[in-house]
């Protein structure tokens, strides 16, 4: 500023003025907030930006730590100063380390096991991994198998990590069957004379199962006898349970005589073999009310004769010896037959 009066003196003065900027940056992050990160995964921060009504250019300054190898919560501390000296507002950034993935398990030995009803169920066991827990608790398995009951039994295997994240669930398919076939013993053959009724041939044998009542159990019959024809009849039984296990195959004998059977023959008090089972020798023991002659022939399960004795002439008592060496171990039948009846004994050759 001047100024001049009339004598021509001029005077001067300066006015300084200072332009001033004291308007605070503004900080606004980029990204959520809070950040949900995962754990294990390098913290990349999303950025942020720097507003101030004069400087350009501003850049944050970023304080704190994020440990991704720790599940928590983290906080970031975002400070500027502008070139004038005015400080933003402190800006903080959450950052939550989070584990959402699952644990993993894996069965140790197949995921169907097999076995026999009444053995004991031995459980093979598990493993089970995470991400991030390196202390899991123990697998926890739901279910049971009850050994003693023919059934599928599903066992489920669950874990939970610390960070409450549950496994997909596992399953063992446990299958506890029954694979032992029936037994089933033949009795004595059936003599029944040509004037009677095919007899009953299920009263013939004696059939069980390891597992299943003899009612679950299906006998089959095999078998071709003419009632109208005399002569020796072989009788195949077969018997099957309800898991499909099937018996060895047993054969009976059914003889169909035409003539009365006298009392004293067929009784078994009238033929006695002795000793059974035997390995070398047997005895046939005749014990006759009256005279006779008979025949003694052996015959193999499948009907095949495979001895034969004729004793000499007639007579009320005799015992008998046959020589086992030349047959195989096995069940036998013995028919004594004679012109007056006819008995069938079974014999158990054992070497």
């Amino acid at each position: 500023y001047s100024a001049s009066d009339f004598s021509g003196n001029t005077g001067f003065i300066t006015r300084m003025v200072t332009v001033l900027d004291t308007a605070k940056p503004v900080i606004t992050l980029i990204g959520n907030n809070p950040l949900i990160w995962y754990v294990h995964t390098p913290y990349v921060d999303p950025g942020h930006q720097v507003f101030d009504n004069y400087d350009t250019g501003l850049v944050a300054t970023i304080t704190g730590t994020v440990n991704t190898n720790v599940t928590g919560t983290y906080q970031l501390f975002f400070n500027v100063v502008d070139n004038s000296g005015d400080s933003a507002a402190t800006v903080i950034r959450e950052v939550i380390v989070v584990d959402t993935i699952k644990p993993v398990v894996t069965l140790v030995g197949p995921a169907v096991v097999t076995i026999d009803v009444y053995t004991s169920y031995f459980e093979l066991g598990s493993t089970a991994t995470d991400n991030y827990d390196n202390s899991l608790a123990s697998v926890t398995i739901i279910g049971s198998v009850d050994t003693s009951v023919v059934a599928d039994y599903e066992l489920k295997y669950v874990v939970t990590d610390s960070e409450n994240n549950t496994a997909d669930t596992v399953i063992r398919t446990v299958k506890v069957v029954d694979r032992v076939a029936p037994v089933i013993v033949v009795h004595n053959p059936i003599i029944v004379e040509r004037t009677q009724p095919k007899p009953n041939l299920a009263d013939s044998v004696l059939y069980t199962d390891n597992y299943y009542p003899k009612s679950a159990l299906t006998l089959s019959i095999t078998e071709s006898i003419d009632m109208q024809t005399e002569g020796y009849y072989t009788v195949e039984y077969v018997v099957t349970d309800p898991s499909g296990n099937s018996s060895a195959v047993a054969k009976g004998f059914v003889y169909v005589t035409g003539a009365t059977g006298i009392t004293s023959v067929v009784n078994n008090a009238a033929v006695n073999v002795y000793p059974n089972p035997s390995s070398t020798t047997a005895y046939v023991s005749l014990d006759f009310a009256r005279e006779a002659s008979v025949s003694i022939v052996v015959y193999n399960t499948v009907g095949q004769k495979v001895m034969e004795v004729n004793p000499e002439g007639s007579f009320t008592s005799r015992v008998v010896e046959l020589n086992l060496a030349n047959l195989q171990s096995g069940n036998y039948f013995i028919h004594v037959e004679g012109d007056n009846g006819v008995a069938i004994k079974k014999l158990i050759v054992t070497k």
